[in-house]
């Protein structure tokens, strides 16, 4: 019984869309960055204990009771109903917990990063259909992360 000759090549594979590769691209970094932002806050936490402002053991007992929003926040002495999430943002600073709300809110908005490039790969092409497309979905998420809309009960 004769050895089979060389196998047959394998089949070249597909080639992803250029504004699926820059979608992916995009989202995979800004999602890293996002990581490294939300690991580096608690790392700082321990060097500099006095930097954490909230009342953390407290918020997680109103959080457990059962309570708004808004009460949980001020059980950790923060008021977060006056100021809303970006004003949280602004008036943490660069410290440890501002770091860490700075890299949940660029967590939350992948997909306003990774669909601005991805519109202008479709308009390029002159694809203006799907470029409307990302560009509305875009607005749709800077609208839902600009406070303007709320989900509270």
């Amino acid at each position: 019984m004769a050895a089979d000759p060389d196998p047959p090549p394998p089949a070249p594979r597909p080639e992803a869309d250029a504004s699926q590769r820059v979608f992916a691209a995009v989202s995979l970094g800004v999602t890293l960055a996002a990581c490294l932002a939300a690991l580096a806050a608690p790392a700082l936490l321990l060097w500099f204990p006095g930097a954490d402002r909230p009342d953390h053991p407290a918020m997680f007992g109103a959080l457990f009771q059962k309570e708004p929003p808004a009460r949980v926040w001020r059980a950790g002495g923060v008021d977060f109903a006056d100021r809303g999430f970006w004003g949280l943002i602004r008036d943490q600073g660069f410290g440890p917990d501002g770091l860490a709300l700075a890299a949940i809110a660029l967590g939350c908005s992948v997909t306003l990063w990774a669909l601005l490039p991805t519109a202008w790969v479709y308009w390029r092409r002159r694809d203006f259909k799907y470029a409307a497309l990302a560009l509305a979905l875009a607005g749709l998420t800077a609208l839902a992360m600009s406070g303007w809309v709320r989900m509270e009960g």
